[in-house]
C-alpha cells in the first residue's frame, strides 16, 4: 500500500519540530532573562538581562533594562514581566553580577530579545 507523500511529510516534521525540543533553563546571563532581585526595602526590583561583558578581573558586568513598578514577591514580579507595556526606570543600567547576587534573586520570565532591545547594547 502507498502512503500519501504529504501524510509521510507530516509524520516526519512532526516528530523532527522544533517546539517537541527542550528549552534551556534561562539564567542570569541569558540575554532575554527577567531576573527579579531583592532590594533594600524587601521587594523586587526587575531587570532583563540584555547582554553581560567578562571584565579582566574574571567578574562579570550585567547590561540590563530595569522596569518598574518594585515587586512584592517572586510571583508578581513574574507576573510584571509578562506585561509587554510594563514601564521602564531605565532603558540600559550596568551592575556587577557579584552585586545583583549578593542579595535574593531569582530568573522569574524569559522572553527573546526583540531587534530594539538588542540595539540598546550593539
Amino acid at each position: 500500500m502507498r502512503v500519501p507523500f504529504v501524510a509521510l511529510l507530516a509524520a516526519c516534521l512532526g516528530a523532527c519540530s522544533a517546539d517537541e525540543a527542550p528549552v534551556p533553563e534561562p539564567r542570569l546571563e541569558t540575554p532575554g532573562a527577567f531576573v527579579a532581585v531583592e532590594t533594600d526595602a524587601g521587594g523586587y526590583v526587575l531587570h532583563r538581562t540584555l547582554t553581560v561583558l567578562l571584565l579582566e578581573n574574571g567578574e562579570e558586568l550585567v547590561f540590563s533594562t530595569v522596569y518598574r513598578p518594585e515587586a512584592r514577591d517572586f510571583a508578581e514580579a513574574q507576573a510584571f514581566a509578562k506585561d509587554p507595556d510594563l514601564p521602564k526606570a531605565a532603558d540600559l543600567n550596568a551592575a556587577l553580577r557579584s552585586e545583583l547576587t549578593a542579595r535574593t534573586w531569582k530568573v522569574v520570565w524569559f522572553r527573546t530579545l526583540t531587534r530594539e532591545e538588542l540595539d540598546a547594547v550593539l
